[in-house]
């Protein structure tokens, strides 16, 4: 069942709530909405209430400009009240970078689990931008399908011709306007670490072994920012991460 909870500046976030046990909150990446984790949630809700939402301007959410981080940050914060202050978080992809900053700047949670977070530490920060400018300009120009393939081309270049044929593609056309703000997340691509040091719960970071050779320098730049963090590399998984070979780590962090 579909419900919805206002954040800060007005704007409607939904989100839905299933399973039984401690309060488990999943921040999806880009291009994806609340029903993009529903694999993860279904075998997570065995042992914890789940709440899966749509990030503002995706799926049921609303969205009301102008974009900045910071919007995304109360958008958390007001799921994770209506969870609990002890709920746990888990991000994947740009939702992992969300989760950190929520957690540095003090969001109410127990726990944080994030999967391949999207700091780009293999790029200079004037590629980046150049990157970003290209979707903009594709974007201003009306074309999302466009935006998206600059998007995908940039990152997965093997995997577009296959994804383009997708049944999937189309949804992914839809939320290609919300891109800039997973860049914005991201920023230049630089880890911030002086502020990462003040994620004061234990935090889970995680990447895949098939993942690209950056995520792994990524994920230990962020676990040596974090007090305390643990650090595991999932062998056979990539960006899309399998939801069954995922779930029992989460289970056995998250307890």
């Amino acid at each position: 069942m579909v419900d919805t909870v206002l954040s800060a500046d007005g704007t409607s976030i939904a989100f839905e709530a299933a399973g039984r046990g401690p309060a488990l909150v999943i921040v999806g990446g880009a291009l994806s909405t609340r029903h993009s984790a529903s694999a993860l949630a279904r075998i997570l809700e065995s042992r914890f209430m789940v709440y899966s939402y749509d990030r503002r301007g995706k799926g049921d959410s609303g969205d009301t400009p102008p974009y900045a981080v910071e919007r995304e940050i109360e958008d958390l914060r007001a799921v994770g009240l209506v969870a609990g202050s002890s709920a746990c978080f888990y991000g994947q992809g740009s939702g992992a970078a969300i989760a950190l900053e929520a957690a540095e700047r003090g969001v109410p949670m127990s726990k944080i689990a994030v999967y391949d977070p999207p700091y780009r530490v293999d790029l200079a920060a004037d590629q980046i931008e150049a990157r970003a400018a290209r979707i903009d300009a594709a974007l201003e120009a009306g074309s999302e399908e466009e935006a998206l393939e600059i998007f995908v081309g940039d990152s997965m270049p093997d995997t577009l011709g296959y994804m383009k044929q997708a049944a999937y593609w189309p949804g992914m056309v839809r939320l290609a306007h919300t891109l800039p703000y997973d860049f914005a997340i991201a920023k230049d691509g630089a880890i911030p670490p002086e502020r990462f040091a003040a994620v004061g719960v234990p935090a889970l970071v995680m990447n895949g072994g098939d993942s690209p050779s950056w995520e792994g320098r990524t994920v230990e730049a962020i676990v040596r920012s974090i007090p305390g963090a643990e650090r595991l590399t999932i062998g056979g998984q990539d960006d899309e991460v399998d939801p069954a070979t995922i779930a029992p780590f989460l289970m056995d962090f998250f307890g």
